[in-house]
């Protein structure tokens, strides 16, 4: 082999290696490779994600809360692995975990509303509940016989279930809808890193408008989130349940990282502090059909996609710049 045919081979294998390199980075990914299947799922998920929206946001937080459980699990096998998984312990992690496992709880005790009937599953007609018509028209439970407080698990306190419902609005037009904007979430549906970011933060925001402004029929959603649609919470009252739940997370996460060592930024907790009491606005403040907290989310979701176009078009080009500055360091050797 000629000197000629040996500097091309070395400099095939050197643009080789760019090349693998960028694929990787590409991958967004690490554990799980790219391939054509891993795109077209976070294509259709997405797909399904804006039909689900769109056509039934009665039953968004339904499917939120299933689709963050599918998902979720994935990613913890991706960071064990990685030996990321400390990332879990997060805010925004661990109150998307609260909040999918709440709504996954109530997916299974209250009814199902579907084309505008009702189909109640669980728990089974039974003549351990009687249920008849509250003052207001919506139906309440009452014990038929003393076995009634083997029943009573499934049936939150009215004010706990719309302090929980209070929670997830605070939380999600709060800390979460604005870590959208403020990690450059971005819609890259290939790479499960970047599409369970947009799960727990912005299909949190999402659920948060469904459940206020797309309420389900009167009765199941005074099961599900209690009083939430009257809208008639006094400022304190309303930031209340989610900084009590901000609180709660930020103690025992600090004590668990000073157990390890690990110095804290307050800086972030402020901001979500910030972030709940202005979404008091969107709250009280909004038209009974949520336009403005809609045109938000809407605002939102298109900096995602323009995020994600970045990401897209920064990786594609990327490949000629690193072939680039190898072409300048051969050509300031001679």
């Amino acid at each position: 082999m000629s000197s000629a045919q040996e500097v091309k081979l070395e400099t095939l294998q050197k643009v080789r290696e760019i090349v693998k390199k960028q694929e990787d980075r590409f991958t967004a990914s690490k554990i799980i490779e790219f391939n054509r299947f891993k795109y077209v799922f976070g294509v259709l998920k997405s797909y399904i994600s804006v039909y689900v929206f769109a056509a039934f946001p009665q039953l968004y937080w339904r499917y939120h809360a299933v689709g963050l459980f599918c998902m979720v699990p994935i990613q913890v096998w991706r960071w064990f692995k990685i030996k990321q998984l400390f990332y879990m312990l997060e805010y925004c992690w661990v109150s998307s975990f609260v909040i999918g496992s709440y709504l996954l709880w109530l997916n299974v005790t209250t009814g199902w509303t579907y084309l505008g009937e009702e189909m109640n599953w669980w728990p089974p007609n039974s003549a351990i509940v009687n249920t008849s018509k509250s003052a207001d028209g919506l139906e309440s439970g009452v014990g038929g016989t003393a076995l009634q407080g083997l029943w009573e698990w499934y049936h939150d306190p009215d004010s706990f279930r719309e302090g929980m419902a209070l929670m997830i609005f605070a939380s999600g037009m709060g800390p979460l809808g604005c870590a959208v904007i403020l990690l450059n979430n971005a819609l890259v549906p290939h790479s499960i890193d970047h599409s369970l970011s947009l799960m727990i933060h912005l299909h949190n925001m999402i659920t948060s408008y469904c459940i206020l402004f797309k309420p389900l029929s009167a009765d199941q959603q005074h099961r599900a989130f209690g009083r939430l649609h009257f809208r008639d919470k006094s400022f304190t009252e309303y930031v209340t349940p989610a900084l009590v739940w901000l609180w709660t997370w930020f103690t025992l996460y600090t004590l668990f990282m000073q157990l390890g060592g690990v110095q804290l930024l307050t800086r972030k907790n402020a901001g979500s502090v910030l972030s709940i009491c202005v979404s008091y606005l969107f709250y009280k403040y909004d038209y009974a059909d949520g336009r403005i907290t809609f045109a938000w989310i809407m605002l939102v979701c298109f900096l995602t996609a323009l995020n994600g176009a970045n990401w897209y078009s920064n990786n594609m080009t990327r490949f000629t710049k690193l072939v680039d500055g190898m072409i300048t360091e051969e050509q300031k050797k001679h």
